[in-house]
């Protein structure tokens, strides 16, 4: 998913790990001495260093037309480490430039914080590559908030001129927010995405503890015209255990294309852990938009066990719900399986709708196997389409 005013998606194996990642973080820098911290870089010229040109591979136009120099900053200590990266990167290319890059960023990371970490990323942001500025700014979010002079850091951030930098450092820096600061601080940001994904990561982090909560969170502070996507990176890393019934009913049911949107990203996820709990959740309940949620859920099922999917939708008592089911199932079914999708088209009691839906099937047998088509054809009795 791309647009130009939202969060960049991460990898759900990088959601999953992000608490962790910042735990063990924190618990690092704590068992580092004062001397350690107050190290500096190795000694080097202070004049300006003639920069190379490495443009991000994922900037977008509006990133790239930032000033290239940054800010001067009255930081010694961010000097030292801005000044070792501009010479030590300076004529690289390729892999020689990305480990030079990495090798620098560590060792800011780790001893700098606060406005010092803040100079360090507004420095770099515009020449590292997408690896070394995504490590930097999901220790460095945590980073920024941890020092003396945080309150002067988290204003920084608020007056960041590339949105995407702006989104990534708030998506990181919201899973180090208590409850009570987090409302605080989402009221002062102004960007519709950029508040989405502070709260995004506040409630990931939230959600490790009370998956339901999360998601109520989510839903009741989300900016009304925000994309309900962000609520993906919450969901993408909610355990098996969570209780997605709740979850679900915790999202308003007031009518609107937003709230239906995330009423289908809530049934994917619990599709992904239990389809067969989400399949009988949708058919009981009064959910207004039942066609299209018993879609979203059969869709996925398809995806992990169509053997399973197509049991249960054989089960299913003669209704509406069932031709829609078995529709769904054989529409997604039919270009690889025609011949399952024919045998479980069949089983329609609407005549109209078995003949129209055989037909369909039968287009797309005969892009591969027309005698086969054929044949099932004259045994069921429905004129081929033209």
């Amino acid at each position: 998913m791309t647009y130009s005013d939202q969060s960049p998606k991460f990898s759900k194996i990088g959601l999953a790990l992000i608490v962790a990642i910042l735990a063990l973080v924190a618990a690092f820098f704590a068992l580092q001495s004062k001397d350690s911290n107050s190290k500096s870089t190795s000694s080097t010229d202070s004049t300006t260093q003639t920069k190379h040109t490495n443009k991000h591979p994922l900037r977008s136009v509006s990133d790239s037309q930032l000033p290239k120099k940054p800010r001067s900053h009255n930081r010694p200590k961010a000097n030292d480490y801005i000044n070792t990266w501009d010479k030590s990167t300076s004529g690289l290319s390729g892999k020689n430039l990305n480990q030079a890059q990495w090798a620098v960023a560590k060792k800011a990371v780790e001893n700098l914080s606060g406005m010092d970490i803040a100079a360090f990323i507004e420095h770099i942001e515009s020449e590292a590559g997408r690896d070394v500025l995504d490590w930097v700014l999901c220790i460095g979010g945590a980073r920024l908030i941890s020092a003396m002079d945080r309150e002067d850091a988290k204003n920084w951030v608020l007056d960041l001129k590339s949105p995407t930098t702006q989104r990534d450092l708030l998506f990181f820096m919201g899973t180090s927010y208590t409850q009570d600061d987090a409302e605080d601080y989402l009221a002062k940001i102004k960007s519709t995405s950029s508040r989405a994904s502070f709260l995004s990561g506040f409630c990931v982090n939230l959600s490790s503890a009370n998956p339901e909560a999360a998601i109520e969170t989510f839903m009741r502070l989300r900016p009304p015209d925000s994309d309900p996507s962000a609520l993906t990176r919450i969901l993408d890393i909610l355990p098996e255990s969570t209780n997605f019934e709740s979850v679900f009913n915790s999202i308003t049911n007031t009518s609107g294309q937003k709230n239906s949107d995330a009423h289908d990203l809530v049934l994917g996820s619990w599709s992904n852990h239990n389809p067969k709990a989400a399949a009988d959740f949708i058919v009981k309940s009064q959910d207004t938009n039942i066609s299209k949620s018993l879609q979203t859920v059969i869709n996925r099922w398809i995806d992990t066990s169509p053997n399973d999917a197509e049991q249960w939708i054989d089960s299913m008592d003669e209704s509406e719900n069932k031709s829609l089911s078995i529709q769904t199932f054989c529409i997604r079914t039919a270009p690889k399986n025609p011949e399952r999708s024919w045998n479980l088209a069949t089983k329609i009691t609407d005549q109209k709708k078995r003949s129209d839906l055989l037909n369909t099937i039968y287009r797309e047998w005969s892009k591969f196997d027309k005698e086969a088509a054929d044949e099932a054809l004259r045994s069921s009795g429905p004129s081929p389409a033209n």
